[in-house]
C-alpha cells in the first residue's frame, strides 16, 4: 500500500508499506486499517482527512497475485517479486562491467506458461534481430493459434481450467518439434547447462526432431551464460523455488566490483491481463554453499539454462548497416562530460555478434601489468588523430578511453569498423570532469558503488559506513595526476602514487569532509579513487557524496552512514 498524506494543508512522506496476507486459502475481500498517530489513534478530523473526508475504512481488496511457476508438474501460487540489495561478497580487485541486450520482448503469459512464454518471447526477438521467419504471431499466452500457445502444444502441455506445467524433457523436445514443423531446423544451434530438478535431463547431448542441443556442463555457470548472452544468442533460465519452479528470459548480465548479476524479463502475475511484466535484476551468488547458483534469494536455486543462436548463414544474410550515437557519454554517469584519460561509452548498432574485454583492473596485488588494445572486434576509434585503447567492445556498445594527449577543447572523433568510417563527429573535452559510478538502476537508483573501508564491503542501507569512517568511492574525470601513466595503461600496484594536480574537497550531505586520496586506483587502468572520511556527527542514514576537483563538482551520489554513538 501506498499513500500520500495531506495534514493541515502540507504534504506528509510518502510510505509505502507491503503485506504477506495468508488465510488457507480462504478469500479476503476486505481489509481494517487503524491508523495510529505515534501510539495514539488519529482523531476523527484527522481520519477523515487521511480518508478524504470517508468515514469509512474498510478497504476492498482486489485479486492482485504472483503465479512465478510452470517448470516442473507444480501449479503453484507464490511470491515472484526481486529481491532487494543486500550484502554480498565484493573484491576490491574484481571488474564492474554490464550487458543488456537491444529491444527485449516481454508480453503477457497465460497460467503456468512460462516456459513456452520465455520462449516465444527469444524467438520473437531472435525474428526482429536477425530476421529469422516465425510463421506464428506472438501475441498474449494462450493455447490456441499463437507462438506461446504452438510452443505448448508441442511440449504436450494441456489447457484446461488449471494447467500445469512442464518437465525439462518436454520443454528442450517441444521446441524442437516446433521449430523442425516450421522449417527452422537449420536456423540456429542449440546449447544447455543443467540437468533441472525432479524428471532431471541425462548427460550428454540432446536430440529430438533433428535438432540436438550441446550439453554444456551438468551445473548452470554465470560465465558461460553471460557469454552465451554476449555472443548474440537468446537465453531462456529456470530456477526452482520452495514449491515449483519458474522460466524466465535472460537479456542482461554484469558484475559490481566481481560479484555476478543477471537481468531477466517475465510475467510475475500469469493469467492476469495487463499486470505483472517486468524486468529486474537479481544478484547470483552461491548463498547456500551447494555448489549451486541461487536466483537473488537462497530460497531460489538455478537449475537450468537453454540457449540458442543463429547459425552463420543467418547472420550473414541478416547484417544490417551499422550506425552510432553521436551523443557519448562517460562510462560513471553517462552525461556528456570527458576529460583527458576518461573512460567514455559509445552507443549504437555494430555488425558484430560477439563481444570482447579487456580487464579493468588487476586481479591482484603484483598481478601483470595492463595495456589496452587499440582494436576490438574490428573497431577502431580516433580521437584527433590518435587510436583510443579499447576497455570492451559489444554489439551496442564501446567502451574507450580519450587519451591522456588529448587537448582541451574540441575534440574530432572518428570510428572505423571492419576499413568503413563514419563521418568525422567533436565532443568537448574539458581538464577536469569528475563523474561518481552508480549501481545499475535495477538495484538502487543514484547509489554510489562505494566500499567501506576497511573491509572493502559495498556500501548499502544494510551495510553502512560507520560515522567518522573511511568511505571509498570511484569516479573518471580527475585530470592531470602527478607520476603520469600512459594512455592505456594500468596505474602500478607499487611504487609512488599517483594523485590528482589539481585542487579537491568534498563533501557528504552537504558537510566538508577529507579526502584522504585523489588519484589513480593502483592496478587500473583510466580509474579514478577517492578514500573520504564521512563527518563523525553524521546520524544514521542515506546522504550524498559529490566530489568537486578545480571547482567542477561531480554527480551526487548516495551512501549509508549508521552513528552508533
Amino acid at each position: 500500500m501506498s499513500q500520500s498524506c495531506w495534514h493541515g494543508g502540507q504534504e506528509l512522506v510518502e510510505q509505502s508499506t507491503y503485506f504477506y496476507i495468508n488465510a488457507s486459502g480462504i478469500p479476503i475481500t476486505e481489509l481494517f486499517m487503524r491508523v495510529l498517530v505515534g501510539q495514539r489513534p488519529f482523531t476523527e478530523t484527522e481520519l477523515n482527512e487521511f480518508l478524504q473526508d470517508s468515514d469509512d475504512n474498510i478497504f476492498d481488496l482486489f485479486p492482485d497475485s504472483a503465479d512465478p511457476s510452470g517448470a516442473g508438474e507444480e501449479d503453484v501460487v507464490g511470491p515472484g517479486d526481486a529481491p532487494p540489495l543486500t550484502p554480498g561478497n565484493y573484491d576490491p580487485f574484481g571488474s564492474t562491467f554490464s550487458f543488456v541486450q537491444p529491444d527485449p520482448v516481454n508480453i503477457d503469459t497465460a497460467i503456468n506458461q512460462c516456459f513456452p512464454m520465455s520462449m516465444a518471447n527469444s524467438l520473437q526477438w531472435l525474428e526482429n534481430r536477425y530476421r529469422i521467419d516465425i510463421p506464428h504471431n506472438h501475441t498474449p499466452g494462450s493455447f490456441g493459434n499463437t507462438l506461446a500457445g504452438k510452443l505448448d502444444q508441442a511440449s504436450m502441455r494441456l489447457g484446461g481450467a488449471s494447467p500445469k506445467g512442464v518437465w525439462f524433457a518436454p520443454m528442450m523436445t517441444g521446441k524442437f518439434k516446433y521449430l523442425a514443423d516450421n522449417d527452422l531446423a537449420d536456423s540456429l544451434t542449440h546449447q544447455h547447462q543443467g540437468r533441472g530438478y525432479g524428471q532431471m535431463l541425462a548427460n550428454g547431448n540432446l536430440t529430438s526432431s533433428g535438432i540436438t542441443s550441446e550439453d554444456k556442463g551438468a551445473n548452470p555457470t554465470f560465465d558461460w551464460i553471460c557469454e552465451e548472452l554476449q555472443k548474440g544468442e537468446d537465453v531462456e533460465l529456470v530456477y526452482r523455488h520452495a514449491t515449483g519452479g519458474h522460466a524466465v528470459r535472460i537479456v542482461g548480465c554484469g558484475k559490481v566490483l566481481g560479484r555476478p548479476w543477471l537481468k531477466y524479463l517475465h510475467d510475475r502475475q500469469q493469467g492476469i491481463p495487463n499486470s505483472g511484466l517486468e524486468t529486474p535484476s537479481v544478484w547470483v551468488d552461491d548463498i547456500d554453499n551447494d555448489g549451486q547458483m541461487n536466483f537473488g534469494s537462497a530460497t531460489r536455486e538455478i537449475t537450468f539454462v537453454m540457449a540458442e543462436s543463429p547459425t552463420a548463414a543467418v547472420r550473414e544474410a541478416s547484417q544490417t548497416p551499422w550506425s552510432f550515437s553521436a551523443a557519448l557519454g562517460n562510462a560513471a554517469d553517462f552525461l556528456k562530460k570527458h576529460a583527458k584519460g576518461t573512460i567514455t561509452a559509445i552507443f549504437g548498432e555494430f555488425p558484430f555478434s560477439s563481444t570482447e574485454t579487456k580487464q579493468l583492473i588487476s586481479s591482484e596485488p603484483g598481478g601483470p601489468d595492463i595495456t589496452l588494445p587499440t582494436t576490438m572486434n574490428g573497431v577502431r576509434v580516433f580521437v584527433n588523430g590518435r587510436l583510443a585503447p579499447f576497455f570492451s567492445a559489444d554489439p551496442t556498445q564501446l567502451n574507450v578511453q580519450l587519451p591522456y594527449e588529448t587537448e582541451a577543447g574540441a575534440a574530432t572523433i572518428v570510428i572505423e569498423v571492419n576499413g568503413e568510417t563514419t563521418a568525422a563527429f567533436t565532443i568537448n573535452v574539458d581538464e577536469v570532469a569528475p563523474a561518481l559510478f552508480v549501481l545499475p538502476v535495477d538495484f538502487a537508483a543514484g547509489r554510489a558503488i562505494a566500499q567501506n573501508f576497511p573491509d572493502f564491503s559495498l556500501n548499502t542501507p544494510e551495510s553502512p559506513i560507520e560515522a567518522g569512517g573511511t568511505i571509498i568511492v570511484y569516479l573518471v574525470g580527475i585530470g592531470e595526476v602527478t607520476n603520469p601513466v600512459p594512455t592505456g595503461q594500468a596505474a602500478p600496484l607499487g611504487g609512488p602514487l599517483s594523485v590528482s594536480v589539481h585542487p579537491f574537497s568534498a563533501t557528504i550531505g552537504g558537510q566538508d569532509a577529507a579526502v584522504g586520496f585523489l588519484g589513480l586506483t593502483p592496478g587500473a587502468v583510466a580509474l579514478g579513487q577517492a578514500n573520504i572520511t564521512v563527518p563523525p556527527d553524521l546520524p544514521s542514514g542515506d546522504y550524498s557524496v559529490i566530489i568537486t576537483i578545480d571547482g567542477v563538482p561531480s554527480n551526487a551520489v548516495l551512501i549509508s552512514v549508521v552513528n552508533n554513538g
